[in-house]
């Protein structure tokens, strides 16, 4: 035997010290004294995973050998592959034992049963102490058991009687242990308990003095970055999940993941699943008894509601068991307080648990919470792991809980909560109630999704399988997604037991429900209210405007509603057609300040559904003011938030934008490819249908096809008079398929359309009145359309209107160039064209003065000079022809006396003259002009 000597010295373990173990330096050295003194130890070293237990082994058994005591050594082993005797089978083989012992303790165990009795002494227990007993003669003798908790009970139970045998001397077992339990077996671990050499020593984590020194040891910049402090707090100061640590970091910062060209320190990367971290927690979580890793995943699948009660019931075991797992739990620094002290700890542990397993503890840990009234989405939150939600009770907690995550705008965990209840209930009788909330929350995020849900429940009521309440809140849910047609069906539908149908008047989506108690709110009932029936209004009287129809009632009432409505669920189809009733009334400075409000809300609370009604409205907007580029964006913007848009009637919307847009900027090629873009069939039966059928119309207008745009513009007015919101402040398809019978040579047919549309229209609507003039010229005798082509300007100026102001702007100077009036004429030609530059609508522009302003041409020499003339130079020369001051100039147009003259120098200089008085006499204009 190497080493071994009946005198032994035992001399301080350096290691152990080296190491910072001091008390358990001490601890060794003593178990060692009075072993090689002639008495017989226990020393137990209880400590978390990784806390260096195995190390603090290596050194205690090394430090014993170089003191001449015979050293064996042995693990215990996991119960997935432990047999009975694989301890006393490991010390068998052990080379430094002599081959007479060696053969005793062989002997002892191939003649063992496979079960011991806890008493009295069996005859492979008698053969062990034989063989130890012999080797004890010799030399002390330590026996080194790493991972004592794994150990096969057999052999503990023969190394135990071994021990506890008067004549025993002269012998140590050294082990390690986790602080949930010393044995396998209980029955064990009570006998070893009962030893009365028995010394437990504990081995606690790093402490910051310590978790700094071994940071320090690493001076790499990515270690660097991160503070001791934050290193302690997330490796709970175990030695191996620190290294881990450190070891990511580095490994982090080699793939790039700081930034040191920047010349600054960047904040350390925290661990992430996969890492080194992560698989030293799962290293950890292998190792350890079946309870520690029970306890770890029932505490990983309970979250904030694990605690030892909870997890024992969740486990099946004793609550004192349960305690027991968590205390190991936090001795080795996974968790702190009942929690673990990092996500990917949690991670790892979930990761522990095999996939049926795990949903099997997710269903108990539902059942359980929902038993002790947790909260829905608490309980949900289970079930949706478990992918699993059987019985009504489930049912109802998935409802309550997407109720309240909706509330809080987590509408992606609300949908899988509704879509986990429709999929648990299929064909039950509570499915379209499910769907139909389902529906509403899609909304929020993916309108196809939720018009994919709208046509189930539509296919359910034609099968007979709603109630009447379903049906009724399918037909608003209908028509707040704008499917007008089938809405309409929906409301006038019988009930399924012959119930009479539901009111066509649906009292919660028609005008004088929705609007007229917010523009005229009041507590008690007037009299004649009961006797006076509501009048019939269609039920699509939601898309239509407020009030009395006039411009003034509409946007007093959209603005009452925007200020009183929070955004909701039920509000949303309101505000966005609030905001729309503005900027219909020509209210667009007001309409887009709502809607960027309404806009930067849904935004903010991460609502992309929402996002997209808001956008698609700041694209009409704008398209209203002749903004171009503006309308594009925005359009471009709401089918970018919307995903699989094709399959949406919400699609027409903001692709009409897009074409009208692209249209009017003579991009013929992108109108086509937006055009080409697939729309739903259903689009036409949809209140998006006409405003894309009469951006389509336009195009073919555009590219000189009036017959097919014709037929687009009379089929979005058959429709709009179907669902009975033919309004022209709503849409002026009239105008639009006049001025196509106008391409047709059809003028009656075209001035027919044009009147029934004055009729029609407000007196306090400038926009409609102004386009509708403006066509009417076309139609009437020449000595009318001066004046109704300035009515027209007029109008459209105070519409807003930009780009239907510079086309009549254009028709005026068209008038003016035949009455031959030149220099009017050219003033209004240029400021038409300036208008549509700036608007962006170079077709427009192209067709006013085609190749720029600069190549106007008119009846004579002088005109074309003065053309060449800016629209401020020909304000300015104007004034001063009729004789004002430079003062006076600049006092009327609100420039400096500076400006003034310029002004005067450049047109000087552009009519070659070179004084005032040599201004053509033609320039005294009427300065009052619409132009």
């Amino acid at each position: 035997m190497r080493g071994v000597s009946p005198s032994v010295s035992v001399r301080e373990p350096q290691g152990l010290t080296f190491l910072g173990l001091g008390r358990q330096s001490h601890a060794v050295r003593t178990a060692l004294e009075d072993c090689a003194a002639g008495r017989v130890r226990v020393l137990v070293v209880e400590g978390g995973l990784g806390c260096g237990k195995s190390a603090l082994l290596g050194e205690a058994l090394k430090h014993a050998a170089a003191s001449g005591f015979l050293v064996l050594r042995s693990a215990g082993c996991p119960p997935e592959g432990r047999r009975p005797f694989d301890l006393l089978r490991q010390l068998a083989v052990d080379p430094d034992i002599p081959g007479a012992q060696r053969s005793l303790l062989q002997d002892a165990v191939g003649t063992a049963p496979s079960k011991t009795p806890n008493a009295p002494e069996t005859p492979a227990a008698q053969r062990v102490r034989a063989a130890l007993h012999q080797l004890t003669g010799a030399a002390p003798v330590v026996i080194g058991i790493d991972d004592l908790h794994h150990a096969d009970p057999q052999s503990l139970h023969c190394l135990l009687q071994a021990v506890d045998h008067p004549r025993a001397t002269r012998l140590l077992l050294l082990c390690t242990a986790l602080p949930s339990g010393l044995a396998a077996d209980p029955a064990v671990e009570a006998e070893l308990l009962c030893q009365p050499a028995l010394q437990r020593v504990m081995l606690g984590r790093l402490s910051l003095r310590a978790v700094s020194g071994l940071r320090a040891a690493r001076p790499e910049p990515a270690v660097e970055a991160l503070p001791a402090d934050d290193l302690l707090a997330v490796t709970g100061g175990n030695p191996l999940l620190v290294h881990a640590l450190l070891e990511e970091l580095v490994e982090s910062h080699a793939q790039g993941h700081t930034d040191e060209r920047a010349g600054r320190r960047r904040k350390a990367a925290p661990p992430v699943i996969g890492g080194r971290f992560y698989q030293a927690v799962l290293a950890s979580l292998s190792r350890t008894d079946s309870l520690v890793r029970h306890s770890a995943g029932a505490l990983a699948v309970l979250g904030d509601a694990g605690c030892a009660e909870v997890n024992a019931r969740l486990l099946g075991i004793g609550r004192a068991m349960a305690a027991r797992g968590l205390r190991a739990l936090e001795a080795t620094g996974l968790t702190v307080s009942g929690r673990f002290r990092h996500p990917v700890v949690e991670a790892a542990a979930l990761d522990t648990l095999d996939h049926d397993h795990r949903a099997h503890l997710h269903r108990r840990a539902a059942a359980l919470l929902y038993d002790v009234g947790a909260e829905p989405d608490e309980v949900a939150r289970h079930l949706l792991a478990a992918r699993h939600a059987a019985g009504p009770w489930a049912m109802s907690v998935l409802r309550d809980a997407a109720e309240q995550l909706l509330m809080r705008d987590d509408v992606l965990t609300a949908i899988s909560c509704l879509d986990l209840a429709r999929r648990s209930c299929a064909g039950g009788p509570r499915r379209a109630e499910i769907l139909l909330r389902l529906t509403v929350a899609t909304r929020r995020t993916d309108p196809a999704a939720a018009e994919d849900h709208l046509a189930e429940l539509v296919t359910e009521l034609r099968a007979g399988r709603l109630t009447s309440n379903e049906t009724e809140r399918l037909g608003h849910l209908l028509l707040g997604c704008g499917r007008l047609e089938e809405a309409t069906e929906v409301m006038g539908r019988p009930g399924p037991h012959g119930d009479p149908p539901t009111p066509r008047l649906e009292t919660g989506f028609h005008a004088s429900a929705l609007w007229e108690p917010l523009i005229r709110p009041r507590t008690d009932p007037e009299p004649g209210d009961e006797e006076t029936p509501r009048p019939r209004m269609p039920v699509t009287g939601i898309w239509d405007l407020p009030g009395d129809g006039t411009n003034a009632s509409a946007s007093d009432a959209a603005e009452h509603v925007l200020r009183s409505l929070p955004l909701t669920d039920t509000t949303l189809v309101i505000v966005v057609n609030a905001v729309r009733v503005l900027c219909r009334t020509g209210s667009y400075e007001t309409a887009a300040l709502w809607c960027t409000r309404l806009l930067g809300e849904a935004a903010s609370r991460g609502l992309p559904g929402w996002k997209a009604q808001f956008l698609a409205l700041q694209a009409e907007i704008a398209l209203c003011r002749g903004l171009l580029a503006d309308t594009e964006e925005y359009a471009r913007q709401a089918l970018a938030c919307v995903p699989r848009c094709s399959r949406s009637v919400f699609v027409g919307g903001p692709l009409a934008s897009r074409v009208f847009a692209a249209t009017a900027m003579g991009r013929y090629d992108e109108a086509t490819r937006q055009l080409d873009h697939p729309v739903p069939e259903a689009l036409f039966r949809s209140v998006y249908g006409p405003a894309y059928l009469r951006a389509r119309g336009h195009y073919y207008l555009a590219l000189d096809r009036p017959l097919a745009a014709v037929r687009d513009f009379l089929g979005a007015g058959r429709l709009l008079r179907r669902w009975g919101i033919d309004r022209p402040t709503l849409m002026p398809w009239r105008s639009d398929a006049a001025e196509a019978f106008l391409r047709l040579c059809e003028p009656r047919r075209a001035d027919r359309l044009l009147r029934e549309q004055l009729a029609r229209t407000p007196d306090d609507n400038p926009h409609v009145r102004g386009v509708s003039l403006r066509l009417r010229a076309q139609v009437a005798d020449p000595p009318d359309r001066l004046n109704l082509l300035t009515e027209a300007v007029n109008h459209l100026k105070s519409s807003g209107d930009r780009l239907a102001l510079a086309g009549a702007l254009a028709d005026l100077g068209a008038v003016y160039r035949e009455r031959g009036e030149s220099t009017r004429a050219g003033a209004t030609i240029r400021r038409a064209w300036h208008l549509a530059n700036d608007c962006g609508a170079r077709a427009l522009c192209e067709r006013i003065l085609p190749g720029g302003p600069g190549r106007q041409s008119s009846g004579d020499g002088a005109g074309r000079t003065e053309a060449a003339l800016s629209g401020s130079e020909l304000r300015v020369v104007e004034l001063a022809a009729n004789g004002h001051t430079n003062r006076e100039i600049a006092a009327r147009l609100c420039i400096t006396v500076s400006t003034v003259e310029q002004h005067l120098t450049r047109a000087y200089r552009k009519l070659e003259i070179s004084r005032r008085q040599e201004l053509p006499a033609r320039l005294c204009a009427h300065v009052e002009s619409p132009v």
